[in-house]
């Protein structure tokens, strides 16, 4: 029997991975670091879906997961993604202030050191370096329901917050549907809690995973299988999730 979803994503979606098995769905899980998705190492290809350049041991991965799933193109595996790529702040977003440029959502009163950066701006450097993945969004969202979460809202640096919007922003307007936890789980200070934390205080760990798959099964976020029948009885059994 085929699982009940394809999990896509960096590191983030270890935490996904761990939601799904805490709470009985069936997952299989291709994740590769954060580095790879940025440095293009992971692509768009129009006959696999998917392609992985330069990485042997990261093809062959790939390679085992379409004879697992019985299919030549991931994007069309007739299997709800859950995707966290597309983000992948950490390696985007700190060089872009190494010169101290500044995107301000309102210019302040008196100037500064920093070097301000218009909104164009921000969006051209995004789409720069993220073109491939929201390629990839566009091919896995007409060949499959695509649903990508957010990384947990984990921390308050320079810049972003822009960042985040935009590319939350460029996802949705290439067809997927996103899931952004900072939605649900900022304390009254706006912060996460640091028990649904890893130690790196970045990650989300088992418990912040289990959350949010409960949130995307709660809102019918999340397009499950109908696996109805007696021996079911996880959260997907007898649902069949619609997209909103």
């Amino acid at each position: 029997m085929k699982p009940d979803v394809l999990i896509i994503g960096d590191s983030h979606s270890d935490a996904l991975k761990q939601g799904c098995d805490a709470l009985g769905i069936s997952s299989i899980h291709m994740t590769f670091s954060g580095r790879n998705w940025h440095e293009g190492v992971i692509i768009p290809h129009r006959k696999h879906g998917i392609w992985i350049k330069g990485r042997r041991w990261a093809q062959n991965k790939f390679s085992e997961l379409k004879e697992t799933l019985g299919v030549d193109n991931l994007a069309s595996s007739g299997l709800p993604v859950l995707g966290s790529f597309g983000f992948h702040l950490g390696r985007m977003v700190p060089p872009f202030g190494w010169n101290d440029h500044v995107v301000f959502a309102e210019m302040p009163a008196e100037p500064g050191p920093e070097l301000s950066v218009s909104q164009g701006f921000v969006e051209d450097y995004v789409a720069h370096y993220r073109s491939p993945h929201f390629s990839l969004v566009r091919r896995f969202a007409r060949g499959s329901d695509l649903l990508i979460v957010a990384p947990p809202p984990a921390f308050d640096r320079l810049n972003f917050a822009a960042f985040r919007r935009e590319v939350a922003r460029r996802i949705v307007e290439n067809g997927a549907q996103l899931y952004d936890p900072e939605e649900d789980f900022l304390d009254a200070e706006g912060r996460m809690p640091a028990d649904l934390l890893e130690a790196d205080a970045v990650h989300g760990n088992a418990a912040y995973g289990r959350k949010v798959v409960e949130i995307l099964v709660d809102r019918e976020l999340l397009n499950l299988p109908d696996r109805s029948g007696p021996a079911d009885a996880g959260p997907s059994a007898g649902k069949k999730k619609a997209r909103p």
